[in-house]
């Protein structure tokens, strides 16, 4: 499929305190979104870390309290391990792109205090 009307989620790497890394998408309050079934280090960051150096993967879950016209409203709600989200995630709320890509509808602000808990 191309040219979907959605975010494609940026896959970001980070150390965490430890010392061990982890990757991290977000899903944005009423944002369709793009991430992966099944994550895995992607090309722009496969020169600098490999899938075995990644400890955990995560889903940072943005909810908008206020104008979201204003980027002061938006705050992490909570952080979800991938494969958990994508677990509790209700079937009528994601479409399966291809092999590798999901799609999220827009979640309501109930749907990701739900899916969180």
């Amino acid at each position: 499929m191309q040219y979907i009307d959605a975010y494609s989620a940026k896959q970001k790497i980070y150390e965490k305190d430890d010392g061990t890394t982890m990757g991290l998408y977000t899903i944005t309050e009423t944002v369709p979104t793009i991430i992966p079934f099944t994550p895995c280090i992607e090309y722009e960051n496969a020169d600098t870390v490999k899938d075995s150096d990644i400890s955990q993967w995560l889903i940072g879950l943005v909810v908008i309290d206020g104008d979201p016209n204003d980027p002061g409203s938006y705050s992490v709600y909570k952080y979800i391990e991938h494969k958990k989200f994508v677990k509790r995630l209700p079937g009528k709320k994601y479409t399966v792109l291809d092999a590798k890509y999901i799609l999220i509808q827009g979640l309501t602000r109930k749907e990701i205090e739900s899916i969180a808990k």
